[in-house]
């Protein structure tokens, strides 16, 4: 939290970088960083950029690397609202000692 704002970590490659300064040529590295992330219980999260929507190789990585994920029933999908929405109610919540006898 940064005062009322929530920010959330970018942590998968942003798709420009991966694609041409990088040189990948398919979803590969998303998806084994997504699947580490995941199996550490953090958030994958990705920017993607409208530019290269033109090109269908990396439209088809797109939909590769949601598809990887699609049938995950241990991922929640959520949308980036729906994360900070989280993150606020757990920022309100507080811990109380409970006197178990």
């Amino acid at each position: 939290m940064i005062e009322d704002l929530v920010e959330l970590p970018i942590t998968l490659t942003q798709d420009h970088t991966l694609f041409e300064l990088l040189g990948h040529r398919d979803e590969t590295s998303w998806v084994e960083k997504a699947r580490f992330l995941r199996d550490r219980g953090g958030m994958a999260l990705i920017i993607t950029h409208p530019d290269y929507v033109s090109n269908p190789h990396l439209v088809s990585s797109y939909c590769r690397f949601l598809q990887e994920f699609a049938a995950d029933s241990s991922a929640w999908k959520a949308l980036p609202r729906d994360v900070s929405s989280w993150w606020r109610r757990r920022s309100k919540s507080s811990l109380k000692e409970v006197d178990r006898e």
